[in-house]
């Protein structure tokens, strides 16, 4: 085989190859476009709106004593109430309440009434509530 036929040969086997190449690198080039979004694949986040509400309730004595056994009441505007009671340690843990506005009733014998208006707008809360007893100011 001449030298002249080798050099055809292997500028042929060349250009294959580059034309091999370019075709790869097209074919790449497509594959690897953007995808392009729409409203349809695009699945909603649930946003979760909920808090979890800790309330203790103390009796305004000089060692603020634990309240067991005292009725709290979770309102909100729209006619939604939860209710819960003290444990022993004047503790109250309310799951699932969802944001907003809600007026807090906290209801113990022999105590007058406490609560109010509070806002509930973060995924945990606490209250603290002291009651005063009955028969003072």
């Amino acid at each position: 085989m001449s030298i002249a036929r080798i050099l055809i040969w292997i500028s042929l086997g060349l250009s294959t190859c580059r034309l091999s190449y370019a075709q790869q690198e097209t074919k790449l080039e497509e594959e690897l476009e953007p995808a392009t979004l729409t409203k349809d694949l695009i699945e909603p986040v649930a946003v979760i709106e909920e808090t979890e509400l800790t309330i203790s309730v103390q009796k305004a004595d000089d060692e603020l004593s634990p309240v067991a056994n005292a009725k709290i009441i979770v309102t909100y505007a729209d006619g939604q109430e939860f209710e819960r009671q003290t444990s022993q340690l004047g503790v109250a843990v309310l799951k699932g309440l969802p944001f907003g506005t809600a007026d807090i009733d906290v209801i113990a014998t022999g105590l007058k009434s406490g609560g109010g208006t509070e806002v509930l707008d973060a995924p945990n809360q606490s209250l603290r509530y002291i009651l005063k007893f009955r028969h003072t100011d």
